[in-house]
């Protein structure tokens, strides 16, 4: 199917719907292991799913990515987060390999910058693993500029765009 004819919409995830909250458990669970790194349940910081529902709580926006009645990915962002007090701050977004290349990350990102527009955020900002060439290009692109490194460790980029 090309992708003129694919539909893109967006639900909200709903965290008192433990369905919800395992679709996108699995669909990190995914991300972590395409980006070669091994995560489960039980090596990480939620101990079950409650716990993982508890932390999307935290995220004040949080929506599945759904293309042609599928959900192909979610993705989480916040004003006013600790990580970026005056501004917006994308928590994760997660993307099925499948649906990759196909002009939907920008679409996605259109969505976030609109709402924070209108929301009068100044600036959005997200962390990116060092090694992660291929996101980073998508930033660049999509006009954030890369601040240096997060921490001491050189793991996680500081990645910000100004609305």
């Amino acid at each position: 199917m090309s992708e003129q004819t694919q539909s893109l919409s967006f639900q909200t995830i709903d965290i008192s719907d433990l369905s919800q909250v395992t679709k996108a458990y699995e669909m990190r669970c995914k991300m972590y292991v395409a980006n070669g790194d091994p995560y489960t349940m039980s090596d990480h910081r939620f101990p079950d799913l409650k716990a993982y529902a508890q932390y999307l709580g935290n995220h004040q926006n949080k929506e599945f990515i759904v293309i042609d009645n599928n959900s192909a990915g979610f993705y989480a962002y916040s004003f006013n987060h600790k990580k970026n007090p005056d501004g917006g701050y994308v928590h994760m977004i997660y993307l099925d390999d499948k649906q990759r290349a196909k002009g939907y990350g920008h679409r996605i990102f259109d969505r976030i910058i609109s709402h924070c527009k209108r929301e009068n955020i100044a600036s959005l900002v997200l962390h990116s693993k060092k090694e992660n060439q291929t996101n980073q290009e998508i930033y660049t692109k999509l006009g954030f500029k890369c601040l240096g490194n997060v921490d001491d460790s050189g793991f996680l980029l500081k990645w910000e765009m100004i609305l």
